[in-house]
């Protein structure tokens, strides 16, 4: 299965599931679907040949100081 039809077919899994979702382009050649669940976020990246896929967990700490933020992001 090329990276294009499993990009088709898992965007119906996530519609028919009423899953949020939203596509984003990182690298020449790529759609990026972005899937956030309560404490994960999965990045799925697909290819005209290939699919690839990460997931980040955390702990879904909100902060309200934006010094340790802009710090963080220099």
């Amino acid at each position: 299965m090329n990276g294009l039809t499993r990009w088709s077919d898992f965007v119906a899994f996530l519609r028919n599931r009423g899953r949020s979702f939203y596509l984003k382009n990182t690298r020449p050649g790529s759609i990026m679907v972005v899937v956030s669940v309560p404490g994960e976020r999965y990045e799925v990246e697909f290819f005209e040949d290939r699919a690839e896929w990460a997931v980040f967990t955390g702990d879904e700490t909100s902060e309200d100081d934006f010094d340790a933020l802009y710090e963080r992001l220099k």
